[in-house]
Order: C-alpha cells, then structure tokens, then sequence
C-alpha cells in the first residue's frame, strides 16, 4: 500500500512537472511572439521615418533650395551605411540637357559601384552625368545657366534660385459646395521661384527587401505662375484674377 501511494505521488509529480514545463515554454514562445512583434513594429516606424523625410518633396514645386537640402540628405544616408549598394539612396535631377546624380555611380555590380564612390563624392558635391564631372550643390544654386553650360533650358542668364517677390498665386481652402472650390486667389508680398523640379509616383523606386526609398527622379521646369504673366486678368475690383 506504501509503495502504490509513493508512486501516485510520484507520477504526480512528474505530471505536475510536464505541466509545468509546458506552461513555461508556451510563456517563453509567447514572449518571443511578443519581443518579435515589437522588433518589427519599430522597424516599421523606422521605415516611415526615413521614407518621410524623402516624400515630402514628392510633389511640383519643390525649389532650388529644396533640391540642395534633400542632395546632402542622400548623401549623408549613403555616407552612413558605408555605400552599401542595397541600401543606398539615389537622388536624379534633370535640368534641361544635364543630369546631375548621388551617388556618382549607380552600377549593380558592387566592385564598380564602390570604386566610383567611395571617398570621390564630399559633402555639398554632385554629379553631372553628361560632363563625367563632380561640382558643388552651390553651383546649382549660384551660377547662371550659361555658366552651367546648359543652354537647351529656360534663359541662359538665368539662375535656377531666380524669385519674383510680389504677387504669388495660391489655392485656398473652401468647403466643396464653395463655388469657388478649386480656383485660386491673388496673394501680395509672396516668393515665387521661376524654376520648380517636379517629381511624381512613378519615378520613386522602393528596396522590395527594406522598404525604404532607393530612388528618386526631378526634373526641373519652369513655373508659370512665377510672375503671373498672361496667366490672368485683374478683375475691375484689382483683388482676383480671371484665368485665360
């Protein structure tokens, strides 16, 4: 009778044990479930991050200035992952018959791409494709389109940084059963740039491993409302303007 009691506790014990064990492994998966879901929650956010600062400038009307602060922000994304070919960031902008790109390079073959870029593209430089020459971001900024060399666009005495300060087309926020929803207005006293870079959807490239932005294209264009020109009429009160 003593030895049948000892080995009911004893099987207890065992079954107890079992379960226990298999509390604590389905805990431990649970929690790795868990610590696993986290990771990639914050690595989520991280992507939103990084792909944020890049398509803010998805849009028509991004500036010279613009085009020069997201340049040194494809450079300084490159520069900290050491050039690394799958994670790199390009940046293209075409103006006119010129193109001028980060990184130098854009070879898929790794040998190529890191001898062309590694310590040849500095801070506040870029490529221009067509001449096989580096200049600095500046320059976009500074010279003339003659002193570019670039004369298939715009004016050749013009710069791409040329305003007009004045009169500045906008659209203002209405209500949809406003009239006026979609029209514009005539502002005073605005900035308007002669020449905007334009990017769309289908010149941005996402890595299908990352999800981050590996690609991004511009191109430059003259703005049609930079000083207004023909593109409207002063109504009699001399407040809206009547579009052609």
């Amino acid at each position: 009778m003593q030895n049948v009691s000892q080995a009911l506790i004893i099987a207890g014990s065992v079954i107890l044990g079992v379960i226990l064990l298999a509390t604590l492994v389905n805990v431990l998966r649970m929690g790795g479930s868990v610590n696993k879901a986290y990771d990639e929650k914050q690595l989520n956010y991280q992507t939103e991050a990084f792909n944020y600062q890049y398509e803010i400038y998805q849009r028509d009307d991004n500036t010279i200035m613009d085009m020069v602060t997201l340049l040194n922000l494809a450079y300084s994304a490159n520069e900290e992952n050491d050039y690394d070919l799958n994670n790199s960031v390009t940046i293209t902008i075409k103006i006119g018959n010129k193109t001028y790109r980060i990184p130098k390079d854009i070879s898929t073959d790794a040998e190529t791409f890191y001898n062309n870029n590694a310590g040849i593209l500095e801070r506040n430089q870029v490529y221009e494709v067509r001449e096989n020459k580096i200049i600095s971001v500046y320059d976009l900024l500074d010279k003339t389109l003659e002193e570019l060399n670039n004369f298939s666009f715009g004016t050749s005495s013009d710069k791409l940084s040329k305003v007009h300060i004045g009169e500045y087309i906008y659209y203002p926020d209405r209500k949809a059963n406003d009239s006026n929803v979609g029209n514009p207005e005539l502002g005073n006293n605005g900035t308007t740039y002669k020449y905007v870079f334009d990017c769309d959807d289908s010149t941005i490239t996402y890595n299908n491993t990352t999800g981050r932005i590996s690609k991004m294209e511009f191109v430059c264009k003259e703005n049609p409302y930079w000083e207004l020109g023909s593109y409207y009429t002063l109504r009699a009160d001399n407040t809206k303007p009547e579009w052609d």
